[in-house]
């Protein structure tokens, strides 16, 4: 069977139609696995064992797999359809298809094609109505479910022993345009071959996939990179993959800019992803009817005269040893995805932020007059109030919060009836610990995590009453205490509220406290 095709792998990562470096994935995760590798008078060898790595590979990473194999007309289109409606929104889909696939020319558009198994597909008429249209499967992927991110993994191949007779279907995948969050590597080149697997072993691309996998949790485009330069070395003919992985060459002036809308996303040259806030005007502090409401918490009127890109997350452990180049000083949880904590608090912010515009400004994607900073309190509270006047950005019931952040609630309760003050009325699902960044549902503006986990540092000083007007920010020269917005994963509801406002701890190194980080033109 060898002569009669050739495996072929064109890895070419789909950067985000924005042309901006590719999100990193974060959020919840379903994954599904398809392997057709009994065709009618052709097997695929090493199937298995492919699809054994790659289900491996993807539940260690958090995704939740559903593998098939062999499907036919029906059960493919069945499976691609609930498989859609099963992705969490905001969330990361991936599909991993082993199997043949063609293009299809049609009126002077390409559509990929995957083909069942036992399908007579005798045109390009059949393959249309009878395969599973790639193209439809990723829209559907994008705007019904709602995902975040989409990862695509097309294990097929070029020259493919059953292609019809009649028609303009060809062998292979054909590289597409770019929807928002899609990355892809699939067949894209006849000339740039693979041979296929002689034993049962598993295929080139499933064995990079197994060991790079964990790497799209830093960059899309360096996990691309790494399974590129595994497969080069099975590349036969001479040749070497274009294209793969590469930054787009665009001035910086076009990699950073405002926002057009409100929730607008942006990711970095490190991989911390941001979203837009655009200027405005609100009321910020607690509504006059709010009977828990401080003095410190009284509304006043805020504008801000100029929109920022606020961090969409609080800034990972993973995200500090990649910037800063050493360890966190303290591990209150072993996942590199869950928020920094641990720190010294201004210095640390301030190292962070200092080396970031650094690497930035190396990498040529920090235009001039921009900067990393923390947040004032007022861009804080905005950001995370994403147009609202509830106590929340989601409304005014509590019972809600446990789906939006991590806080004192019934499975703190349940771990340590120690904490006694813990809200019984909604199960955020983690107990005495940090949730992974991007664990729960985001605020309108895509923001996420701004109501518990950890507790937010923000750039002003603590004053006795909030300090309006335009872009307000308050700092004493001397023995300035800090403040903290948002609420932790000890907090009860009310300290999580968007209009909360708390004294930083005395002590350093706070088990309860993190940071995030806003991007905004220097005044």
């Amino acid at each position: 069977m060898k002569s009669l095709f050739k495996w072929t792998f064109g890895l070419v990562p789909l950067l985000l139609a924005t042309n901006l470096v590719a999100e990193t994935p974060s959020g919840p995760r379903a994954a599904l696995v398809v392997g057709n590798h009994k065709y009618e008078g052709f097997a695929l060898k090493g199937a298995s064992q492919s699809l054994n790595l790659v289900e491996k590979a993807l539940r260690g990473q958090g995704f939740q797999v559903t593998r098939l194999e062999n499907l036919d007309e029906k059960m493919f289109k069945e499976a691609a359809e609930a498989f859609v409606g099963s992705v969490p929104t905001n969330g990361v889909a991936c599909l991993y298809y082993l199997g043949l696939g063609a293009n299809l020319e049609r009126g002077g558009k390409h559509y990929n094609i995957l083909r069942p198994v036992g399908a007579t597909i005798a045109s390009d008429n059949d393959y249309r109505s009878r395969g599973l249209n790639l193209t439809e499967f990723i829209e559907d992927l994008q705007k019904t479910s709602g995902a975040r991110t989409s990862l695509l993994f097309l294990d097929a191949c070029w020259e493919s022993p059953l292609l019809p007779e009649k028609g303009n279907v060809s062998g292979g995948m054909r590289a597409f345009e770019p929807a928002e969050g899609v990355v892809a590597a699939f067949a894209a080149d006849s000339v740039k071959t693979i041979a296929a697997p002689e034993s049962d072993q598993p295929t080139p691309l499933a064995k990079a996939i197994a060991k790079h996998l964990s790497k799209f949790d830093e960059s899309t485009e360096e996990a691309c990179l790494a399974i590129s330069k595994d497969l080069s070395k099975a590349w036969t003919g001479g040749h070497s993959p274009t294209g793969i992985g590469k930054k787009p060459s665009l001035p910086a002036t076009d990699v950073l800019r405002d926002g057009k809308s409100p929730g607008e996303g942006f990711v970095n040259s490190v991989g911390i992803s941001f979203r837009w806030c655009p200027a405005g005007s609100f009321t910020m502090g607690s509504s006059s009817t709010d009977k828990s409401a401080t003095r410190d918490r009284e509304p006043v009127q805020v504008t801000l005269s100029q929109g920022f890109w606020m961090g969409e997350h609080e800034v990972t452990q993973r995200e500090y040893v990649k910037v800063l180049r050493k360890n966190p000083p303290l591990n209150f949880t072993t996942h590199k995805n869950a928020p920094m904590w641990g720190f010294q608090e201004a210095k640390t912010i301030t190292q962070f932020c200092d080396k970031l515009n650094e690497i930035e400004s190396k990498a040529g994607t920090l235009p001039k007059g921009w900067k990393y900073v923390c947040p004032t309190e007022a861009e804080w509270e905005y950001a995370c109030r994403a147009g609202s006047s509830t106590a929340f950005s989601f409304g005014n019931s509590a019972a809600e919060i446990g789906r939006y952040g991590n806080l004192a609630d019934l499975v703190l309760w349940k771990q340590n009836p120690g904490y006694h003050w813990a809200y019984r009325q909604t199960d955020d699902g983690v107990g005495e610990a940090l949730a992974q960044v991007g664990s729960y549902l985001p605020n309108a503006w895509g923001l996420r995590d701004m109501h518990g986990n950890l507790a937010e540092i923000v750039a002003d000083h603590h004053a006795p009453q909030l300090p309006g007007g335009s872009n307000p920010l308050f700092r004493k020269e001397k023995d300035g205490r800090g403040i903290i917005r948002g609420g932790s994963w000890c907090s009860l509801p009310l300290y999580c509220e968007s209009s909360f406002r708390n004294l930083c701890p005395s002590k350093n190194k706070s088990n309860y406290v993190g940071f995030r980080i806003a991007l905004k033109k220097a005044k």
